[in-house]
């Protein structure tokens, strides 16, 4: 696909959430103080 193909709305309206969800991130991790966590069992990987 090309990149005229993709509507400017379309574009701008990715960017906006991308943006959004980038600043949630950093809310959780600085401002909430949320720790990252993981469901399930841990597997260790061996080198």
């Amino acid at each position: 696909m090309l990149c005229g193909a993709i509507s400017k709305k379309h574009t701008v309206s990715v960017r906006v959430r991308e943006i959004g969800a980038r600043l949630g991130t950093l809310a959780d991790l600085y401002i909430l103080k949320r720790e990252l966590h993981f469901l399930g069992l841990v597997i260790p990987i061996s080198w």
